[in-house]
């Protein structure tokens, strides 16, 4: 952790692709003709038209261009991952993601250092490994002039892969990231908790409280995804009074929240229909070769994609809390109404790297 005072974020969602450098290329935001050719150079995470007016970001390359994520150590909970995707790969083909990697599962963690990185393909969860190819890719895609990249490709990144989404698998994930030290953690993972008992729901909840409270304590803010149902009730752990919930405004809209996003208790709302790196299977179980990309959307966008924001804030005031960090991203929002719906308002990089910690 680059500073013991910090809070750790924890995000569960996908988050937006944009134009970005990891630390093996030190290229210009400008550089990248994927981005730049489909207009997206000048904005954040932008997709097709939508960028200045959603985003605030109308000199995002300039953000990008000076801090990418540098000194933050991010985690990801999520599914498999394709982990050798282009997306993470340095300019020597290895793995950018760091040795502290595990599969974990109900009853046995396999990091990297003990299994190798091809722990983390497995077909596990969360539509094999498309799903956390994506949460880690708008996070940590690499600028190298094949695809997008990632909102802050230099923070280290630990990717944990679920072997099962069970609720003992996903708490005993939070709690080997709560033993790293990190200072970012993004998951995409949440439960609906309707269709439990009253007191059910409570037990489960509170199956969850030592680790939360844990992480926080430890210094730990909590991103989580408010979910896809379109419903006035965020899912759980978003819905916890420690954590923030994150939901996503509709494609190539700044003032609509998506269709699909939670309500209710949202902090605040971003971008939830993005272009991301994904891995795809032929037949049979067998992964394609050919990386690619594509447009997908969920609050599992938005809320990495806050995450990042907030990587690339602390990247570049190092020195700030979480309790700052976490203040300054609420106050930079732009305010969209609605707080049932939009919590303190839309993400605003610009704005948000302009606001010096309180």
């Amino acid at each position: 952790m680059h500073n013991p005072g910090k809070y750790l974020l924890l995000s569960i969602s996908i988050l937006c692709l944009v134009s970005c450098s990891s630390g093996r290329y030190k290229r210009s935001f400008k550089d990248e003709p994927y981005v730049y050719d489909m207009g997206m150079r000048d904005n954040y995470g932008r997709l097709y038209n939508q960028g200045t007016l959603q985003f605030g970001c109308a000199e995002f390359s300039n953000t990008l261009d000076s801090y990418r994520g540098e000194g933050i150590k991010l985690a990801v909970i999520d599914s498999g991952v394709r982990y050798d995707h282009d997306a993470f790969s340095d300019d020597k083909g290895n793995c950018r993601f760091s040795e502290e990697s595990a599969l974990v599962g109900e009853y046995q963690t396999t990091t990297v250092k003990e299994g190798g990185y091809g722990i983390l393909q497995e077909d596990t969860t969360l539509q094999g490994t498309r799903h956390g190819t994506g949460v880690a890719g708008v996070i940590f895609d690499a600028i190298d002039g094949k695809g997008g990249a990632g909102a802050a490709p230099e923070v280290e990144l630990v990717y944990v892969a679920l072997d099962g989404l069970a609720s003992g698998v996903v708490l005993n994930a939070m709690q080997y990231v709560s033993g790293l030290d990190v200072d970012i953690l993004t998951m995409s993972v949440d439960f609906d908790l309707s269709d439990m008992s009253e007191a059910t729901a409570d037990r489960f909840k509170a199956s969850f409280e030592p680790v939360i409270s844990s992480l926080v304590d430890g210094g730990t803010l909590i991103f989580c995804s408010s979910g896809n149902d379109g419903e006035n009730a965020c899912h759980f752990p978003a819905s916890h009074q420690d954590t923030i919930a994150v939901g996503a405004l509709e494609a190539l809209s700044s003032v609509q929240i998506a269709s699909y996003s939670n309500y209710g208790s949202n902090d605040l709302v971003a971008p939830g229909t993005v272009m991301a790196p994904w891995s795809s299977y032929i037949a049979d179980g067998i992964l394609s070769d050919d990386p690619q990309y594509g447009v997908v959307s969920g609050t599992s966008f938005s809320t990495p994609l806050t995450a990042a924001a907030a990587a690339l804030y602390w990247s570049k005031y190092p020195e700030a809390t979480a309790a700052q960090v976490k203040e300054a991203l609420f106050d930079s929002c732009t305010d969209l109404g609605d707080y049932s719906l939009y919590g303190h308002g839309g993400l605003n990089l610009t704005r948000l790297m302009e606001t010096e910690p309180a």
